[in-house]
């Protein structure tokens, strides 16, 4: 881990979708951007802080909807619980965002523990949900007893393979084999 990052990426945060793992990547970016902010002095600007709070939370909105789009899209079955989560952790964040200067328990260190807190156990306990969804769906649709799901290569292209005119692209192969 690099010496004042507050969270650096493993593999075990590996969904096996490219454009999901590299935005949960960027989101772990700007998770260490945000609090090396913190840690560098920058506490002491509260309105900046708030500012940037207010730009995480816009990436983490922007992942959300991608995220959202292609469960839509798979027709993934959790799908509205899971954007249940989303909403819920999104009201609360905005919520604490603004009360940076009201108490100590919502202090920026404190926000920003929080947030790498809930994306780390959301990435490892619910989205990892949908990507076993989808490697049974595929091996499924495949064929029966073979060994399990290996992601097409056009996953491994990079986010560009997903999208489109129409917004984010499921691969045919997901489905069709």
């Amino acid at each position: 881990m690099e010496k004042n990052n507050i969270v650096e990426w493993d593999n075990r945060y590996t969904v096996g979708i490219q454009l999901i793992d590299d935005q949960h990547k960027e989101l772990l970016r700007l998770i260490n951007c945000f609090y090396l902010g913190c840690i560098n002095g920058e506490e002491n600007t509260k309105s900046q802080l708030r500012l940037s709070a207010h730009g995480l939370v816009g990436y983490i909105k922007y992942h959300f909807a991608t995220e959202e789009q292609f469960l839509e899209r798979i027709k993934y079955p959790d799908r509205a619980a899971h954007k249940r989560q989303h909403d819920e952790f999104i009201r609360e964040t905005l919520e604490r965002a603004e009360h940076f200067d009201r108490s100590r328990a919502a202090s920026p260190k404190n926000f920003v523990r929080y947030i790498r807190n809930w994306i780390l156990a959301h990435i490892t306990l619910i989205d990892k949900k949908y990507a076993t969804y989808i490697y049974f769906i595929n091996g499924q649709i495949n064929a029966a007893g073979r060994e399990l799901y290996e992601v097409p290569a056009m996953w491994r292209a990079g986010p560009q393979a997903f999208i489109g005119s129409k917004g984010i692209e499921t691969p045919s192969e997901i489905f069709l084999g």
